[in-house]
């Protein structure tokens, strides 16, 4: 197939856009942020994988072969270290990058659909399974955004020849697709965002945040700690650009989260703004806080500092995300009864504070105390970022935007 001599060079351009997604850094996240492709596939050997098809889709009418044992060990053992890195994205945002060829690889019986038997694997990318969900809630069978591993940039050549290799050999050697062909369609299981260490009564939340891409996986961990101040802008961020880039409930992919940023800094006019954020005690700014601090939703702590590194506070918290309400046009009111620990608010944080009240994002405790001066914690401030998705999702909604 003389296509496919141009496979190459589109999957090289597909993988160095996605190849900056994630830090290395995971902490005790559940998701690695690199696997080889043996560790993807759970297997020790070569013997592990029983058969494999290769699929030819659209162009040929939808047609796949059965590959021979010898070239599915020599596929194997050229893929067998290659490196991939975990991308979190929804399936839609990330089916438009699949290529129009695809091998299924079997474990076991090669008639079985059991999702830990049969594995596909294309040449953009592998799917992995579920971040978040929406099942327990909704009744919804699919989440709504999944793990996937991307081939590192030292590896996309060795996978897209591979993948080369096998398309030119079986595609004068096709039959008829039959029941158990076609792709692995990852549904809510397995489902690889973790919720562990998380209060009871914040478990479900977290999952429906996470099918809805507000809950980067470097986040997803140690949810009853306080969260830093740096860390609430990257959450923040992140809900910015998931609202800003669909205004509906589908998710972007997290790879386009500092490409958005940038389209939206240069649609306000806020290039310059952007570029010369300076804190004294932050170096290096990132690219969430120049953002946040570009469009005015948060600031430093006086006398020119950041404190990234400082735990947010409940006050805080309601100002930044009062003014991102602001942002998409949100009406707001502050009315209304006080909270009995009213005097412990700042001044400057009151209307801000009443705000989230009236708007059903922030509440008090029990005891109608809002606690304002109390550390924010990793769980509170996803379930809230999470309210104020609903919230502006719904405001849009309402004006057909």
């Amino acid at each position: 197939m003389k296509k496919t001599v141009s496979l190459l060079a589109v999957i090289t351009v597909i993988i160095l856009l996605c190849s900056n997604v994630f830090a290395l850094e995971t902490k005790n996240s559940v998701i690695s942020p690199t696997k080889t492709f043996y560790q993807i596939l759970g297997i020790e050997s070569n013997e592990d994988i029983k058969s494999a098809t290769i699929e030819y889709v659209r162009e040929l009418n939808n047609v796949c072969a059965d590959i021979d044992n010898e070239d599915i060990e020599k596929f194997l053992s050229v893929c067998r270290d290659t490196e991939y890195k975990a991308v979190i994205g929804p399936y839609w945002d990330n089916y438009k990058k699949l290529n129009n060829v695809f091998v299924n690889l079997w474990k076991g019986e090669k008639y079985s659909l059991d999702y830990n038997n049969k594995l596909t694997i294309y040449p953009t990318c592998i799917q992995y399974g579920a971040y978040g969900n929406k099942t327990a809630d909704t009744g919804v069978t699919y989440a709504c955004n999944y793990l996937w591993y991307y081939p590192t940039e030292d590896s996309v050549n060795v996978i897209a020849e591979a993948f080369e290799e096998l398309t030119n050999k079986y595609c004068n050697r096709t039959r008829m697709l039959d029941n158990y062909d076609g792709p692995v369609v990852v549904k809510s299981e397995p489902n690889y965002f973790s919720t562990a260490g998380a209060s009871k009564w914040a478990e479900t939340d977290l999952q429906i945040a996470a099918t809805k891409n507000l809950v980067p996986y470097e986040l997803a961990y140690n949810y009853t700690e306080g969260i830093s101040r740096e860390d609430f802008c990257k959450l923040a961020a992140q809900l910015i650009v998931v609202l800003y880039k669909e205004k509906t409930y589908d998710t972007v992919n997290s790879s386009e989260i500092q490409s958005v940023v940038k389209e939206i800094i240069q649609l306000k006019n806020l290039t310059s703004e952007f570029e010369n954020v300076l804190y004294e005690d932050v170096n290096n700014p990132s690219d969430e806080i120049r953002f946040l601090t570009a469009l005015k939703v948060i600031y430093g702590t006086g006398k020119n500092r950041f404190e990234p590194n400082s735990y947010i506070t409940r006050e805080t918290a309601a100002a930044i995300l009062s003014r991102i309400a602001s942002l998409f046009d949100v009406e707001l009111n502050a009315d209304g009864d006080n909270f009995s620990d009213d005097y412990q608010i700042s001044y400057w944080a009151k209307s801000y504070v009443y705000e989230m009240k009236n708007l059903g994002v922030m509440f008090g405790d029990e005891n109608n105390l809002f606690n304002a001066q109390d550390i924010y914690t990793k769980e509170q401030s996803i379930i809230t970022i999470y309210r104020m998705y609903q919230r502006i999702f719904d405001y849009m909604f309402s004006l057909n935007l």
